[in-house]
């Protein structure tokens, strides 16, 4: 096998020289722009963590959320007017207010860098004339600046290219000729009229006030419809609860109603098993062992029993209401029991002829009371 030859030698050697050239000269513009990277990132770490610190406190970070009611405070204070009030809430929040109100809504946003704003604001917005007109009309006022995220979406939305910027929002409707004839979409909040960059004020007044007289009829329209929804609403309510008043005095009347019967078929069902359970009247003979007891009952009747010595007073309470009553003389079934649950009081009082006074009804026996040995008592209602 022939050996290669000089001049390839020659060509090979500075092949790999020209090979570790180009490779020197890629690395190491590389590795010094690694170094210069990861020192300008160490800066840059180093200075954000100094300023993290200002938020640092007892051994916690708080990061505190920015809310559009904050944001909203915020422009506010910097806007720093008492001529013209502004919404302090997010514009959503300023557009769901102006539709369920009914409202214009005056929508302004600046930009802070752009030379007019200040001269706009003074000369325009802070103006006697035209706070005479936003108050006139009763125009609700949402406001921004272009730095903040919600306003610079907003400023998006509506196409703005110069600033400062005033928009009219109102709600409108869209009208359709029809075969069935015209039909009307639902009202939405559109912008009817805007101004972009510095212009006289009166121009801004002129240009408002006819957006205004052109799109406020129909705003008075809906505002009117939607106020005879609102009473018919009302009335309808109104109605309806009159009605589930009714409903519930009927309810409880029909329920005290069947209260009362069922405490009349528990009554009755009392006085006859008090009826059974009332002890033997006690023979003639057996003297000594008893009290005569005569009364009076409403119905001008008389009645008497004799009772045992040793039973209650309440005894002869149950024998006078047995009486008056008439179930003391009815075919009562043995096998009646005291309604459950039920608790009796008596409707009258058994007051003594001579001396006049009141039998209490409680336990005291008969031969410790006033009927002993004989009573004479009159059967009143108590009042």
């Amino acid at each position: 096998m022939s050996r290669p030859s000089r001049i390839h030698a020659y060509i090979s050697s500075a092949w790999r020289y020209t090979l570790l050239a180009l490779q020197s000269g890629i690395t190491f513009p590389i590795l010094v722009l690694y170094k210069i990277v990861g020192v300008f990132l160490y800066l840059i770490l180093n200075r954000f963590g100094t300023k993290l610190n200002k938020y640092h406190h007892d051994g916690y970070t708080t990061l505190k959320k920015t809310t559009p009611q904050d944001k909203a405070r915020q422009f506010i204070n910097k806007f720093d007017s008492d001529e013209l009030t502004l919404l302090e809430c997010g514009y959503s929040q300023a557009l769901y207010k102006s539709k369920r109100e009914m409202k214009w809504l005056l929508c302004y946003i600046q930009s802070e860098e752009h030379e007019d704003h200040l001269r706009f604001k003074q000369n325009v917005l802070l103006s006697p004339q035209f706070v005479d007109f936003v108050n006139s009309h009763d125009f609700l006022v949402w406001g921004g600046d272009i730095s903040q995220s919600e306003a610079f979406q907003v400023a998006n939305g509506f196409k703005v290219t110069k600033f400062p910027f005033l928009g009219l929002l109102t709600l409108t409707v869209n009208s359709t000729p029809t075969a069935n004839g015209v039909t009307t979409s639902a009202p939405v909040l559109s912008l009817v009229s805007k101004v972009q960059g510095y212009q006289d004020v009166y121009k801004v007044i002129t240009k408002f006030s006819k957006a205004y007289d052109k799109y406020n009829p129909t705003l008075i329209t809906l505002r009117h419809d939607h106020e005879q929804i609102e009473q018919d609403r009302q009335v309808r309510r109104a109605q309806d609860e009159a009605f589930e008043r009714s409903l519930n005095v009927d309810r409880e009347r029909t329920r005290q109603h069947q209260l009362r019967q069922q405490r009349e078929r528990d009554r009755e069902l009392y006085l006859k098993w008090r009826t059974l359970s009332m002890k033997p009247e006690p023979d003639t003979s057996a003297k000594g062992t008893y009290a005569r007891v005569a009364i009076r009952l409403p119905d001008g009747s008389r009645t008497s029993r004799r009772f045992n010595k040793d039973i209650s007073v309440e005894e002869i309470y149950a024998f006078a209401e047995a009486s008056s009553t008439g179930i003391i003389s009815l075919e009562i079934p043995p096998d009646v029991e005291k309604p459950e649950g039920y608790e009796h009081e008596y409707s009258f009082r058994l007051i003594q002829v001579m001396p006049r006074m009141e039998v209490s009804c409680d336990d005291t026996r008969i031969e410790d009371s006033v009927v002993w040995p004989n009573g004479n008592l009159i059967m009143e209602e108590k009042e």
